[in-house]
């Protein structure tokens, strides 16, 4: 589903729990306190800004709606150094299919905010990881600034991390 503030698209969501919980990238949702998630059906619910993961620069987002279907996640015994993932965003209509290239990556702050900067545009301090990110996975998928959030699939489709 995409995230949306009050006037366009910001980037992705993907569902963590059937009754209503959504992660995304903190930086996305950072300014928000309710943002617009429009699922692919075409409903958009008004969602509230919740909880922060800075170690892993993830944000919970809560909609009003129960039954959703959440992503089975890949078992973590197969996710390698090699897997094909595929990057499901589809700001511009297009799948990315890459490699794993490291798992349990760390990037840190400093580095993060540049790259936050380069990718947005803008000066990003305050939506910028208080802390080192850790456990990242580095795959060569190509993406778009818009599907930021899109989820990272395993052939078999299972949920295998959050672009």
């Amino acid at each position: 589903m995409r995230i949306l503030d009050a006037e366009s698209h910001l980037g992705y969501g993907v569902v963590a729990d059937a009754g209503g919980l959504i992660v995304c990238p903190r930086f996305l949702v950072a300014p928000y306190r309710k943002v617009q998630v429009r699922f692919d059906d075409g409903r958009t619910l008004e969602g509230t800004v919740g909880a922060t993961d800075h170690r892993y620069g993830l944000t919970l987002v809560q909609v009003p709606e129960k039954g959703l279907a959440v992503p089975e996640f890949a078992p973590p015994d197969s996710i390698q150094v090699g897997t094909t993932v595929v990057s499901v965003g589809s700001h511009r209509r297009v799948l990315g299919v890459g490699f794993l290239g490291s798992i349990g990556r760390e990037i840190q702050k400093e580095k993060t905010r540049r790259l936050l900067e380069l990718l947005v545009g803008f000066d990003v301090t305050t939506l910028s990881p208080p802390a080192d990110l850790a456990d990242v996975l580095q795959h060569d998928t190509p993406l778009a600034l818009g599907d930021l959030g899109s989820p990272l699939v395993d052939v078999q489709g299972r949920l295998v991390g959050i672009n």
